[in-house]
């Protein structure tokens, strides 16, 4: 066989080896989805809600705010057609009714918990036994949300309801929204353009998201970590929170409603930063969980309580903001009381919830 023969005969066998290669690297492709799509299994908009809020805490995509919960009036967590967390609600209310409106993330929303262990139901509880009829509470948190989530609504959705009272309940959220530079919803959302909605299907593709938020979320967390003054670089953190603290009163000029701030409790609630430091403060049978927890959590948990007490100290300058700072009565008393108020080291269980609407109660009969 002479060399144009032997290149001929090459040549004849090159479409055959690339469409093997291509066939190849397809199955692999294949193999890899499937294997995700087992052992992560990612849906549409990330697994983070599913995973803190339980099966029925759904959310579809939404033109204005990004994203909302599912109506689903089945299983334990409840959401009615305007997209609340609990019963249907009535467009407007007799003279006498006071509204209340909770807005936050999943310490609001009630992550892993039935709807009348949520602190919004306990507190509607509470003042239709000492108040019957005079007041209507609406649980308005969607897990992992931020007060920007929050304004976007302020004007279309909340606002329209003429809400007596507003609790806006902030903490974690703002924090690793200030180091991720956007919602951590947000990043599982569909994208706009369609080779990217496209490539989106891909639950690896979603993983790789998911991936590399964490991995910047833990950049962030180092980058404080390593500071040597943690106040200082949570102020403009601090300063942001306080920008849209005012941005959600505005969207309510001239309705006569009134602000709560309710920081968000954790675990160390009440503890300083020499404390934690020094790793005093935990209840027993916490303190093992904590040492699992990646540093990036455990960090932020830290970060959360610097952040609450300056956030305090900003809205205290404000006139038309009230202050139910709740956190201590929800981490005091014996380990095994802390324990029990504690899903993990952020979220509270229904006892906690339970605490904690006592004490919105007194706060909330103060502003009659």
């Amino acid at each position: 066989m002479n060399v144009a023969e032997t290149t001929a005969s090459v040549r004849s066998g090159r479409p055959g080896k690339v469409l093997a290669v291509v066939l190849l690297l397809l199955g692999l492709i294949a193999v890899a989805e499937l294997s995700v799509r087992l052992f992560y299994s990612a849906d549409g908009v990330g697994r983070t809600l599913r995973r803190v809020g339980g099966p029925n805490s759904r959310v579809r995509e939404h033109p204005i705010w990004r994203f909302e919960l599912v109506p689903d009036e089945r299983g334990v967590a409840s959401v009615n057609a305007m997209g609340f967390r609990g019963p249907e609600i009535a467009a407007s209310l007799p003279a006498k009714v006071r509204r209340i409106i909770f807005v936050g993330g999943s310490t609001t929303y009630g992550v892993q918990l039935g709807d009348d262990e949520t602190y919004p139901r306990q507190l509607a509880q509470i003042l239709a036994s000492s108040h019957p009829g005079e007041y209507d509470v609406i649980n308005a948190g969607v897990p992992a949300t931020d007060l920007t989530y929050h304004l976007r609504k302020a004007r279309p959705l909340y606002r329209p309801l003429a809400p007596a009272v507003v609790g806006l309940n902030t903490g974690w959220n703002e924090l690793s929204t200030h180091i991720l530079g956007c919602s951590t919803r947000a990043l599982h959302l569909q994208p706009e353009s369609r080779l990217a909605r496209l490539l989106f299907r891909s639950h690896i593709v979603r993983y790789a998201i998911t991936w590399a938020r964490q991995a910047k979320l833990e950049r962030g967390v180092r980058k404080l970590a390593s500071s040597p003054s943690l106040r200082e670089d949570l102020a403009p953190v601090v300063a942001r929170a306080g920008e849209r603290i005012r941005a959600f009163a505005e969207e309510f000029v001239g309705t006569g409603t009134n602000f709560v701030l309710v920081p968000q409790p954790s675990i160390l609630s009440g503890r300083s930063l020499e404390a934690i430091a020094a790793n005093e403060g935990l209840p027993r049978g916490f303190r093992d969980r904590w040492a699992a927890l990646p540093q990036r959590q455990a960090l932020l948990v830290v970060y959360q309580e610097e952040f609450t007490r300056m956030l305090l100290a900003l809205a205290a300058e404000r006139a038309d903001m009230f202050i139910a700072d709740c956190t201590s009565a929800c981490a005091e008393g014996s380990d095994e009381d802390r324990r029990a108020r504690f899903i993990d080291a952020i979220h509270l269980s229904g006892v906690g919830n339970a605490l904690l609407a006592e004490c919105l109660a007194r706060h909330i009969l103060e502003l009659r």
